[in-house]
């Protein structure tokens, strides 16, 4: 079975390399091209403590954003809430479950909200404003599939509604996660693989793109012209990634978790993370680091954070995160998450 899991991996793995090369190649001209880049939002303060790198990680409630197929090696039932307050007063929230079904089998949802304060309308003849005012949003709903085919090796799916609105002009799309997870049975290592955001583009439409043309000059009518504005479609932020980690324990008490990831975005190209994690008792302490971005702001550089665990009884237990990220000058970020296991 092992070598089973071996063969499959590779295939995936070469799948991988050979869609990733082909996103690479179009990397230089698809820059700043992807849209709902709220799902480019990582989840979980402690994968973002780790640098992102958390691919081959994958083993708590936040798999369900990173690899879903993670979530088929959780033993107890799990949830997970996450809060952002993003720049420019923008908030961003996740919520997502997990429950295993047994044989081996998971299931999970999640459901990812962005939002931002109410902007004042502006016209041309109103430049003051008009009195009124409109609202910006983006939401995706998943559902998540995984299963362990063998007692090292995963595949899981998730397949997504993701809708975005502005005003009275909104876009939606149905997009995929897939990924794989093989602890390869070596000096506690993990492979991990994930491909997400997979999907067709979007493009918005609506009432807010239609209007009215006054031709009171026109010599042959002066009826109101009906248009309809045609807007440009857009990609979802579709990023391939490929990780390792690696365990170390030290006592019963005591461990480390070291894990790096090579990420392939549509819009950013090749970037690279690598993070660490040191566990003690119930206390852990995180730090990461993230390159290859081209951007100050893109999250370049190093986070940092700290996690502990209060067991609620013998089965259950409530762990609190929490990630500090700076993104140059556009000031840092702090995270807070919240998970329970039952």
């Amino acid at each position: 079975m092992k070598r089973t899991s071996a063969y499959i991996l590779i295939l995936c793995a070469l799948s991988w390399f050979g869609a990733s090369g082909l996103m690479l190649a179009q990397s230089s001209s698809g820059e700043g091209t992807a849209g709902a880049k709220f799902l480019s939002i990582a989840v979980g303060s402690r994968a973002v403590a780790m640098g992102d790198a958390f691919v081959a990680v994958a083993n708590d409630a936040s798999s369900l954003y990173w690899n879903p197929a993670g979530a088929s090696f959780l033993q107890n039932n799990a949830l997970i809430l996450n809060h952002i307050n993003w720049f420019a007063d923008i908030k961003h929230d996740y919520v997502g479950s997990t429950f295993s079904i047994g044989d081996g089998t998971t299931i999970g949802a999640s459901f990812t909200f962005m939002t931002m304060p109410d902007q004042e309308i502006t016209t041309v003849q109103q430049p003051e404003g008009t009195g009124l005012t409109y609202g910006a949003s983006s939401f995706a709903f998943g559902l998540t599939f995984a299963r362990r085919l063998t007692e090292d090796f995963a595949l899981g799916v998730t397949g997504k509604y993701v809708r975005e609105q502005i005003w009275e002009a909104a876009a939606s799309n149905i997009g995929f996660d897939l990924g794989a997870l093989y602890d390869i049975g070596y000096q506690d290592l993990t492979i991990g693989l994930s491909i997400l955001n997979l999907g067709a583009n979007m493009r918005f439409g609506g009432r807010s793109l239609e209007g009215q043309f006054e031709r009171d000059d026109w010599p042959l009518s002066k009826e109101p012209l009906n248009y309809t504005l045609n807007t440009n479609d857009y990609a979802l932020p579709l990023r391939m990634s490929l990780g390792l980690s690696k365990k170390i324990g030290f006592s019963p008490e005591s461990n480390a978790l070291l894990a790096i990831s090579v990420n392939n975005n549509n819009d950013l190209g090749e970037t690279y993370s690598g993070g660490v994690e040191y566990a003690f008792r119930s206390f852990a302490l995180r730090g990461g680091y993230r390159s290859g971005y081209n951007d100050v702001g893109d999250g370049a550089g190093f986070s940092a954070g700290a996690g502990y665990q209060f067991h609620l009884n013998s089965r259950s237990k409530m762990i609190l995160d929490y990630a500090y990220h700076h993104y140059g000058i556009l000031d840092s970020i702090n995270r807070f998450t919240l998970q329970f296991t039952f």
